[in-house]
């Protein structure tokens, strides 16, 4: 009883912060009800298992395609100090338990509260079967400086987090802040609180001063398509040598089952998941190439924050200056840096642009949301160019008070024309809306898009596009537009936009600011 006492008292001086309390000491208030937390010898197998000289904060890029990981998701990478393939290294992640919860549950609770979360430990290869291969996300791995004591308190808040559930939601109790949680309460760094939404950003910002130059992971979509490697047919895999391979060989062979097999959910029998298991250890074996990952690869990384407010002035043929106002809360556009978010989706939760003229000042833009996706079509991915959104935008091909609410939606296909720089897409929206003068209608508008990224700050985007409506005016309007966006910081992006239709022809400059 007493050796009980004392372990719990331990347990609670152990985890004190600077803010009074941790992670580890909510999870101690349950320890006299459980004996096996309480067991020396589990607690040193934990400590031994997992024990690590180098500790990672792996950043898994944007996924749009998933509300949850909209903007990221978050992991810690521990490389062991005993030698271990680093496929097999421990990953430890936060999520949502999604079992027996529908998807339209998950959304609302996710969003309002009630779900709830846990700690995973896992191979790191299921890690990256999931984010590179199954999403096609890259991953940047953060070296995180810990002196001894705090990885060993970092260890000691897993031990007593694993097996229990916390509070979970999208907004700010998410991978995100569970992983800030757990470096913070063994680095006795205050606990960040009050934050609405937290974000990747937000912890790579706080922790920067302990954070080395990131590895970088590119994801297996790109490396799979890139490379013409053939893939052995299904039941052949098991008379594969792999001693007969060479380093380069057996690295693309690994990301390409890896890849295939996640992308189609098969169940491998035992000799082919032998084989993957054989290949695992021989990539991690080997000298480094670019097929190979967790090796230092040259890639820029900026992250920025997802509210963004503007200014500009547009200038209309009419002789008719506009000053413009705009706030924006989303994940990412076209003229905005690349480097870690997606290239060819693009996500809006709110956009507000007010122009402000001599005698009124009227909303040019109000999105509540919207969600486009140009992924080009290659030799081994074939998505459809798609676009929902929601909110009100001007239609100046079509109408003189080009003001038109509703639900805006476009399908089609997406061309590479020069490597990754260059695509084009060929789009039909259709779209349910309310025009000022006609009242509810569809619009129909064929259109062609591209979008060409000269560098990661350098974008131009050109649109020319028909608009019609046979309950409003039969004859097709047409509308060219141009934007050319250039990222000036960290911090600034320019943008400048040339409209021309039959009712409109101006000019607009804006400049962006990121609100961190």
């Amino acid at each position: 009883m007493k050796k009980r006492i004392v372990l719990v008292i331990f347990a609670i001086l152990f985890s004190y912060n600077l803010n009074g309390f941790s992670i580890v000491s909510k999870a101690v208030e349950s320890i006299a009800a459980d004996d096996t937390l309480l067991n020396k010898q589990e607690w040193i197998l934990f400590n031994e298992g997992l024990s690590f000289q180098q500790m990672y904060v792996v950043f898994a890029g944007p996924y749009p395609a998933s509300p949850t990981s909209s903007f990221g998701h978050m992991f810690i990478l521990l490389e062991p100090k005993k030698i271990k393939p680093f496929l097999l290294w421990d990953a430890i992640d936060f999520s949502a338990n999604s079992t027996n919860v529908g998807s339209i549950e998950f959304f609302i609770k996710g969003i309002f509260g009630g779900l709830n979360g846990e700690y995973r430990i896992s191979a790191f290869y299921e890690k990256l079967r999931q984010y590179t291969s199954f999403e096609s996300r890259p991953l940047w791995l953060f070296p995180v400086k810990l002196n001894e004591r705090e990885s060993k308190n970092f260890l000691w808040n897993v031990f007593y987090s694993q097996n229990k559930s916390f509070p979970y939601s999208f907004s700010n109790k998410n991978c995100v802040s569970q992983i800030d949680l757990l470096i913070r309460s063994s680095i006795s760094k205050p606990t960040a609180s009050g934050r609405l939404f937290v974000f990747p950003h937000n912890i790579l910002r706080d922790f920067a001063e302990r954070l080395g130059e990131p590895i970088y992971i590119e994801s297996m979509n790109k490396v799979v398509a890139d490379n013409v490697l053939k893939l052995p047919a299904q039941g052949q895999l098991s008379k594969i040598n792999c001693d007969k391979l060479s380093d380069v060989e057996a690295a693309v062979l690994l990301n390409k089952l890896e890849w295939e097999y996640s992308k189609v959910n098969l169940h491998l029998p035992e000799s082919e998941e032998n084989l993957l298991r054989e290949l695992r250890v021989r990539v991690s074996l080997a000298k480094g190439n670019k097929f190979n990952t967790l090796n230092k690869y040259p890639k820029e990384f900026n992250i920025h924050s997802n509210m963004l407010l503007g200014v500009g002035l547009k200038q209309s043929i009419r002789n008719s200056s506009e000053y413009l106002f705009s706030y924006r809360f989303g994940l990412h556009e076209f003229f905005e840096n690349s480097s870690v978010y997606p290239e060819n989706d693009f996500l809006k939760l709110l956009e507000v642009e007010i122009g402000i003229l001599k005698t009124r000042i009227k909303v040019n833009h109000f999105v509540l949301f919207e969600q486009k996706s140009l992924q080009p079509i290659t030799s081994i991915s074939n998505f459809l160019s798609w676009k929902i959104g929601l909110g009100m935008q001007q239609k100046f091909e079509y109408i003189k008070t080009p003001s038109v609410a509703g639900l805006f939606t476009f399908l089609g296909l997406t061309f590479p024309i020069y490597r990754n720089n260059l695509n084009v897409s060929f789009l039909i929206n259709v779209e349910p809306v309310y025009l000022q003068d006609f009242g509810f209608t569809v619009l129909n508008s064929p259109e062609i898009l591209s979008i060409w990224s000269l560098s990661n700050r350098l974008k131009w985007m050109s649109s020319i596009r028909t608009s019609v409506n046979s309950t409003a005016n039969k004859k097709n309007n047409y509308y060219l537009a141009n934007s050319i966006g250039y990222e000036l910081s960290n911090q600034y992006n320019l943008l400048f936009v040339n409209t021309y239709s039959e009712h409109e022809n101006s000019f607009a400059l804006k400049l962006f600011y990121y609100v961190n």
